[in-house]
């Protein structure tokens, strides 16, 4: 069993349990009420198609109710991310969710140097439409 998965054994951290999901503290929080949400099988991180609906709901249910709980206790918006591909730390399906007083466009636009709005043009909006829809059906 990979790291995540034991971690439902760690009554320290764990918060919620449900029948497909659970929620824990997160081992090394960046903050306080930083909780990742998980299913209990194993699945990997970048497969979330391999979910069966019902633990798909499951999952979706129970970071909904996190959220919700997380900006109740922090008095701020929640904000809640996976990662995937280079950026993976853990190969157990998981997401991070924690208060923030930015926002997710503010997050990404100070720490990769970024505006946080760009305007483009019509035809790059059909461009980036296209390019996306095509990989959606060549699948």
């Amino acid at each position: 069993m990979c790291e995540l998965c034991n971690s439902i054994k760690d009554e320290h951290r764990l918060i919620k349990e449900t029948k497909y999901s659970f929620c824990i503290i997160c081992k090394c929080p960046l903050r306080f009420w930083h909780l990742m949400v998980m299913p209990k099988r194993h699945v990997m991180q970048t497969n979330m198609n391999d979910l069966s609906l019902e633990e798909s709901h499951d999952l979706m249910c129970l970071l909904n109710d996190i959220q919700k709980i997380v900006e109740d206790l922090s008095n701020e918006s929640a904000i809640i991310l996976k990662n995937n591909g280079k950026h993976m730390t853990q190969a157990h399906l998981h997401f991070h969710i924690f208060p923030s007083k930015w926002n997710l466009r503010q997050l990404v636009a100070n720490y990769e140097n970024l505006p946080e709005r760009i305007d483009i043009s019509y035809e790059k909006y059909i461009e980036m439409r296209d390019k996306i829809k095509q990989r959606i059906y060549e699948n």
